[in-house]
């Protein structure tokens, strides 16, 4: 698009004639100052920058309220579910799922004292030595 921009204005400046706003394609770059197209300054980056934000805000919004409608999803398949079974059917899939959701494995926080050690016993294999941080560090060359 930035190509279309440049090959208008350069027919436009071989010819002589200087371009009204309303003659240029329409690029849609908008953080680029259309009189002065062959230099990128301080206020064109300032543009590009507040006009990335923006843009990654709008992306953000989206992606959010994708979620929102993937769990609002989730929740109405799980009550629609329920709802065509008999009161016991449904005391005895609630139990399976609360024990499903007990028996779930631990997971470490990443980075805690646990997840290293963890990590010193199973990927290192150092079982039989205590758990020392600096040696740990060491190996791991942080």
């Amino acid at each position: 698009m930035f190509i279309l921009f440049l090959e208008a204005h350069s027919t436009y400046v071989k010819s002589g004639i200087k371009p009204s706003k309303k003659e240029l394609p329409k690029t849609g770059i908008d953080h680029i100052d259309s009189s002065n197209p062959l230099s990128f300054g301080g206020p064109d980056l300032h543009k590009l920058i507040t006009k990335t934000l923006t843009d990654m805000s709008k992306i953000d919004e989206l992606r959010k309220g994708d979620f929102k409608n993937h769990e609002l999803r989730k929740a109405y398949d799980y009550k629609t579910k329920f709802r065509d079974l008999s009161s016991a059917e449904q005391q005895k899939k609630l139990k399976e799922h609360l024990e499903k959701a007990r028996k779930h494995p631990k997971i470490n926080h990443p980075g805690g004292v646990e997840q290293l050690k963890e990590v010193w016993e199973k990927t290192d294999h150092m079982n039989g030595m205590d758990f020392n941080p600096r040696i740990f560090f060491m190996t791991h060359g942080v």
